[in-house]
């Protein structure tokens, strides 16, 4: 986001072969940056407003949330492979 405000252009990176251990690494929860509740607190509202949104829809609230939660899990996996180092992706879920 703050390439895109500073320089005007967004650029994605493919890493095709990134490493999945990362994914499951959880030890280093004290390096999450400054804006850390203001991130997690965006994702909580997104996948909220989703569910809501998908209940309208199907009028089922468990295939609602397991929907929502396997778009978590696929956004998060993903983001390995466009270089985001994939610390806290477990814990990032749980949340």
């Amino acid at each position: 986001m703050e390439q895109l405000l500073n320089f005007r252009s967004l650029a994605f990176k493919w890493k095709p072969t990134p490493n999945f251990r990362l994914f499951f690494y959880i030890y280093d929860l004290t390096l999450i940056h400054p804006d850390y509740v203001e991130v997690k607190l965006g994702y909580f509202i997104g996948f909220a407003i989703m569910d809501f949104l998908l209940f309208n829809l199907l009028k089922n609230h468990k295939y609602a949330i397991a929907i929502s939660i396997v778009s978590a899990f696929i956004t998060e996996f993903f983001q390995l492979f466009f270089g985001k180092d994939g610390g806290f992706m477990i814990f990032q879920l749980i949340l």
